[in-house]
């Protein structure tokens, strides 16, 4: 295959991989570091690396682009954690300066339901890095739990035992009313 064929391959590969992730790529990291803006630039800063890849090792096939992308975008929240205190912004404020809209129709329901995802959000907060890690990837972001495995280099029975006891530390702390 000439170098131009590899080249038209590997950017078809990699503009459907940035369709198909982008959006979820987006709120994980927002999930991850509550700030809208670094969260853009860490997604965009996830594809640039994940184009330098493809681009330089082409001989090398990428058999799950979704868990090259969570990995490298893992990766660089840690080092965000690592290089920058993480300041806490309360989903109230956060709702305030993303301008968050009510959805039309049950306003009393779609307030109830903001209040409990504030409140679950209160609570992951509290929780162990790696329960709060595989909680948001496997609800959040929806991934099964292989890939989940796949992603963090672990057994899927040591991710499954971490979200059964991330759920049970949330059923707690959300009181015996839940």
């Amino acid at each position: 295959m000439s170098k131009r064929t590899t080249t038209n391959h590997i950017e078809r590969d990699f503009l459907a991989a940035y369709d198909a992730h982008a959006d979820a790529l987006f709120r994980h990291c927002l999930f991850r570091l509550s700030d809208r803006e670094r969260a853009k630039e860490l997604t965009q800063e996830t594809f640039t690396r994940t184009w330098e890849y493809m681009i330089t090792h082409p001989d090398e096939a990428v058999e799950n682009i979704r868990a090259l992308l969570y990995r490298i975008a893992r990766n660089m929240i840690i080092d965000e954690y690592r290089s920058h205190k993480r300041y806490n912004q309360s989903l109230d404020a956060l709702s305030e300066d993303e301008g968050f809209d009510l959805p039309d129709g049950d306003a009393h329901g779609a307030i109830v339901r903001g209040a409990e995802m504030s409140r679950l959000f209160t609570l992951m907060d509290d929780l162990p890095n790696a329960a709060r890690e595989v909680l948001a990837l496997r609800y959040s972001d929806d991934m099964a739990v292989k890939e989940i495995a796949e992603l963090l280099g672990e057994t899927e029975n040591v991710i499954s035992v971490r979200i059964h006891r991330g759920l049970a530390q949330l059923k707690k702390r959300m009181g015996p009313h839940t």
